[in-house]
């Protein structure tokens, strides 16, 4: 008992002092925010989801007593709420096809589940804006207006000492970034939850206290619902303007990390098949890293192979259509 309390102690101060590390100032504090859920999902993956929330109420307490009541708020938004979520639903077991209780949670309704949590909450605020008689779209334009032109003063320094006129290339990376921007936000939480995730996990089932075996990407497979939903964000997308075409958009951008997690079994399954199954991921994550485009690809891979079965076909299996 006295060790679980160390280990929840231990969660709270060790999240909460990452996540007040931009107080510092520095950019290798704030680099150490990005860590902020890793304590959370240790105790939840190792001792229960239920701890992990616990412990996420206890640090936001903390949070707030020193940045204020809206960071604590962030704080559990971001971090406590949705760590003690994954966590809880990682450790469910149900029946499977050795009996009851013998399949452990799907690692592809977990990635489901990280898409849905800021999807949600990006459709509130969505409402919320609209509520109140304005536009979503609109804010983020206008702050997007004004950082560009910050930055083409400063580009105008760096030079001649003129700031940079508003061309039509600038006018075109506002509009678009003012178009997709909370599923380009949403992608980059959703990037650094799973990391965080599986870097608690790999540690604990090195050490022998994880709770469930480490799921292999190679283990994912989406529902067909999520599909039909992703399908449904693209058509709104792709043919509405408006607000309805701008919650298409960002859903669709956001309902695609999954695929893309789903795209990236299929390249670890094909790469466990060669003896170069090291280097060809490393370089498969350094295109990611410098390429948009590598992640474009890994999402149509992880569609079609939710309908063609690559990764059981990979494995000498059977697809189920």
């Amino acid at each position: 008992m006295m060790r679980t309390w160390l280990w929840l102690g231990s969660a709270v101060l060790v999240s909460a002092g990452l996540y007040l590390a931009t107080v510092a100032g520095s950019v290798a504090a704030f680099l150490l925010t990005y860590l902020t859920p890793l304590p959370l999902f240790l105790l939840g993956l190792s001792l229960g989801g239920r701890l992990s929330g616990l412990a996420g109420a206890v640090a936001a307490m903390l949070v707030a007593g020193a940045a204020g009541p809206q960071a604590a708020l962030m704080y559990l938004g971001f971090c406590g709420i949705p760590v003690a979520v994954l966590c809880e639903l990682a450790e469910r077991r149900y029946p499977g096809s050795g009996g009851p209780g013998t399949d452990w949670y799907p690692p592809g309704r977990l990635c489901v589940w990280l898409a849905l949590m800021p999807l949600v909450l990006f459709l509130l605020v969505t409402l919320y804006v609209s509520a109140t008689g304005g536009s979503l779209e609109q804010l983020i334009a206008d702050e997007i207006r004004a950082l560009m032109a910050q930055y083409r003063e400063i580009l105008g320094q760096a030079g001649d000492g003129t700031p940079v006129a508003d061309t039509e290339q600038f006018a075109f990376l506002e509009s678009l970034f003012a178009r997709i921007a909370p599923g380009l936000l949403a992608s980059l939480w959703m990037s650094l939850t799973a990391i965080n995730g599986v870097m608690a996990q790999s540690l604990l089932v090195r050490r022998g206290s994880a709770i469930r075996p480490a799921p292999g990407m190679g283990d994912i497979e989406l529902p067909r619902r999520f599909v039909v939903a992703f399908a449904v964000a693209v058509l709104l997308g792709m043919t509405l303007d408006g607000p309805l075409g701008f919650i298409g958009v960002n859903a669709a951008v956001i309902l695609a990390f999954p695929l893309l997690l789903s795209g990236l079994g299929v390249a670890h399954v094909l790469a466990a098949r060669t003896g170069l199954r090291v280097v060809l991921l490393f370089f498969l994550y350094l295109v990611l890293a410098v390429t948009r485009w590598g992640a474009v690809v890994m999402i149509a891979i992880g569609l079609i192979d939710h309908f063609a079965g690559l990764k059981k076909r990979l494995r000498g299996q059977s697809p189920s259509v």
